[in-house]
């Protein structure tokens, strides 16, 4: 199967199901969380793994993840898959083409 270089990688966390846009890590367990997170759920479970809980983990043990595109846009929140929401933000859009438009061609 040939891959595409081109394609852009997105991770989502296991623990909130939302794209960690700067921390990405992975566990041992094999999951992608967000570094600060998942820190935080060490500390709440006295170092056991979140996934696996026959396993200890720290902060060694996980791998930084990166993307190799960082140009893409972080996904949009949850309320802007409703149409009225959808309508707001193309027309806020529109505005301000147009705006920028009538700079241009002002100056």
């Amino acid at each position: 199967m040939a891959s595409n270089s081109n394609a852009s990688q997105t991770f989502t966390c296991a623990l909130t199901g939302l794209t960690p846009l700067t921390d990405a890590v992975v566990t041992p367990s094999g999951y992608i969380c967000s570094r600060k997170l998942l820190l935080t759920k060490l500390s709440e479970n006295g170092g056991m793994d979140p996934f696996d809980t026959s396993r200890t983990l720290d902060e060694s043990t996980l791998v930084d993840l990166t993307s190799s595109n960082s140009a893409v846009a972080p996904p949009r929140p949850p309320t802007a898959t409703s149409l009225p929401s959808l309508l707001t933000q193309i027309s806020t859009e529109f505005d301000t083409v147009l705006l920028e438009l009538y700079d241009t061609r002002k100056s």
